[in-house]
């Protein structure tokens, strides 16, 4: 177990990945209803941790992991793989399609910003002439001032006839639980401009992706 732990803390997973990972383990071995009732649970602690300290969990477990990386790359020596096996696995991943279709996050990036010509879109849009407090509390989220969290920018604004039609996250995993999404949700809210997500775990076809953004500006 111990040894498990530090390769995925070493390959960048974090502690929030393995977290996510028991979970999956335990709720798949307790099965149908049980098994997602037992993931909500766990969803539920982390979020009342989260609320009755202000912290946003998976960044602070993501930087204690990635100091205790740090720690071990000083005194573990690296681990070599196998050339062979690093040859197969290479050859295996390269062939292998991604689940459900496309669905990847480059995938996503190249669909929006090269098959949506009636739009003007903007990556990497930062959000901006918002209190800070005022977007924690449209969020619902606890507010501590002595440890403020910024709004993650949006991934993509796209404009269109002069003014912003809608904004555009790319989500992993879970990653929608950290406060800086949420922020930024919450600052789409104030604003009246439509927000929505896409999560690169799932498959998002083609046809679903446009159509989905292309009603933005309805």
């Amino acid at each position: 177990m111990g040894e498990t732990v530090m390769r995925q803390l070493k390959e960048g997973s974090g502690l929030m990945g393995l977290f996510d990972k028991l979970k999956k383990d335990l709720g798949d071995a307790l099965g149908g209803a049980a098994g997602d009732a037992f993931g909500e649970k766990l969803g539920d602690l982390a979020k009342s941790i989260e609320d009755a300290t202000g912290i946003d969990l998976p960044d602070a477990l993501d930087a204690a992991a990635a100091d205790a990386a740090a720690d071990a790359a000083d005194v573990a020596p690296a681990a070599t793989a196998s050339p062979t096996a690093a040859a197969i696995a290479d050859a295996t991943s390269a062939a292998a399609p991604a689940a459900g279709g496309n669905h990847g996050r480059e995938w996503l990036d190249s669909l929006i910003t090269s098959e949506l010509p009636e739009y003007s879109v903007q990556a990497g849009y930062p959000v901006s002439g918002f209190d800070v407090q005022q977007l924690y509390s449209q969020a619902g989220l606890f507010f501590n001032p002595n440890n403020v969290m910024a709004p993650f920018p949006y991934d993509y604004a796209l404009s269109k006839d002069g003014r912003v039609a809608g904004y555009v996250m790319v989500t992993d995993h879970n990653k929608d639980r950290r406060y800086g999404w949420q922020l930024a949700r919450a600052a789409a809210q104030l604003q009246g401009v439509p927000f929505i997500n896409f999560y690169t775990h799932l498959a998002n076809e083609r046809d679903y992706v446009l159509e989905r953004i292309r009603r933005l500006a309805q």
